[in-house]
């Protein structure tokens, strides 16, 4: 088994379909699948790998509980203190977060720019703070998080201000209470929650409305099961573009996957449709 992804639970996981279509696409023999790891089972997996594996990815909730594991990280996750992608380089075990990546893809490949974009963050989890560095280092003019507990969207902008300090950049950082949310003044808005996932869930918002949002907004939404949550419904409603959280895991997916085989599947415009259809077929047969 030498490309896999990790999780507890896993069974959710549409990484397979993603790799295993890279694989087909360069007629590589490779084979991706999902293994189903607790907690206190990584480090005797992480060991097997080091003998058989060439990489895998890390799904929730082990982003963090990963890296006391492996022999180093790259800065970006260091940051984020999030581990997606694990590659084995001359026998070393080296973690990566392309999470970061994903979404700077998905916000080009949806006619957007980061760069001097005003963005505000619904939420302060470890994809939060994943799509928040991307803002930063993609050079966003100003940054808010809005959590319900303000100390977690204080740690993501104090991780920022560090960030800022080191790269010598102006991006404004704000860390405020979810009830105090505005959709007003944005150029992005981004639902890194939960919140309108899974079944029986999918009428609930993370927001009580979205009053005041400018008509440009973009908003993106990291779900992509159901394919429009009704927080996605209610800016259509406003006359706002939206987009789920599909292309940003087709990209922070097909960035791993050249980390480990270096095929340039993120530059391959065809091979991503390709997968993007996969995936809503998938979607449609279920």
């Amino acid at each position: 088994m030498n490309y896999f992804v990790i999780g507890d639970p896993v069974e959710h996981s549409v990484s397979p379909q993603i790799h295993n279509t890279i694989f087909e696409y360069y007629d590589s023999p490779e084979k991706y699948e999902k293994v189903h790891v607790k907690k206190d089972d990584i480090k005797v997996l992480v060991e097997k790998f080091r003998q058989e594996g060439r990489g895998f990815n890390i799904t929730v909730p082990h982003k963090s509980n990963i890296i006391p594991y492996l022999d180093g990280i790259s800065e970006e996750a260091r940051l984020v203190n999030a581990v997606n992608t694990v590659v084995k380089k001359s026998g070393l075990l080296m973690g990566y977060n392309t999470d970061i990546e994903g979404f700077a893809m998905q916000v080009s490949h949806a006619g957007c720019r980061l760069q001097g974009a005003r963005v505000k963050i619904i939420g302060a989890g470890g994809a939060a703070r994943a799509i928040a560095y991307s803002a930063f280092k993609h050079g966003a003019r100003i940054i808010t998080i809005y959590n319900r507990t303000i100390s977690k969207a204080e740690d993501i902008t104090n991780m920022l201000s560090v960030a800022n300090i080191e790269e010598t950049t102006n991006c404004q950082l704000y860390a405020k209470v979810l009830s105090d949310f505005d959709a007003g003044f944005c150029d992005i808005l981004v639902n890194a929650t939960s919140v309108g996932l899974g079944k029986g869930h999918e009428e609930e918002m993370p927001i009580e409305s979205l009053e005041g949002i400018l008509p440009h907004t973009v908003l993106f939404d990291i779900i992509y099961e159901p394919s429009q949550t009704r927080l996605m419904r209610e800016a259509v409603k406003y006359g706002n573009r939206t987009c789920n959280g599909l292309d940003m895991l087709i990209y922070q997916g097909v960035i791993a996957n050249d980390i480990w085989c270096g095929f340039g599947a993120a530059k391959n415009q065809e091979l991503i449709a390709e997968i993007r259809r996969k995936l809503l077929v998938r979607k449609v047969l279920l």
